[in-house]
């Protein structure tokens, strides 16, 4: 199963695919972050669901897991991760989980590509599990 692992962080979303089966989880190179630079640019946005459909559609994933990201209080994202999480789900043509931050922090995995990708990839993983 190809699981999408997603984070939002500012202006950026950072993704990783994984393969996952009974007994084992890889992940490919396929690891990136597509920016969305202005939040009230028609063009960005544009040029941003754009990019989001053509990763899909290249990646064709099974499932998508996405860090959960709080919608209010004091640590609630900015109106760009908003706003990049509904292009996402309006391209995506599979099942999306959400997952706590609470069960990201507490899953470990040893020596992920890169560590801006480390939630990312505990997302996809933690999405592969449920």
């Amino acid at each position: 199963m190809k699981v999408l692992g997603v984070e939002f962080a500012g202006k950026e979303m950072r993704y990783i695919l994984t393969h996952q089966n009974d007994d084992e989880i890889t992940w490919d190179e396929i690891y990136e972050k597509l920016s969305l630079s202005e939040t009230r640019s028609h063009e960005h946005l544009r040029t941003f669901n754009t990019a989001v459909g053509t990763l899909l559609a290249e990646i064709e994933p099974d499932l998508i897991g996405i860090k959960k990201f709080q919608e209010n209080g004091s640590m609630s994202s900015g109106g760009a991760a908003i706003k990049m999480e509904a292009i996402l789900l309006l391209n995506a043509t599979c099942e999306v989980k959400f997952i706590s931050s609470q069960k990201i922090k507490k899953c470990s995995v040893n020596d992920p590509p890169k560590k801006y990708i480390a939630n990312a990839l505990k997302a996809a993983i933690l999405a592969g599990e449920q």
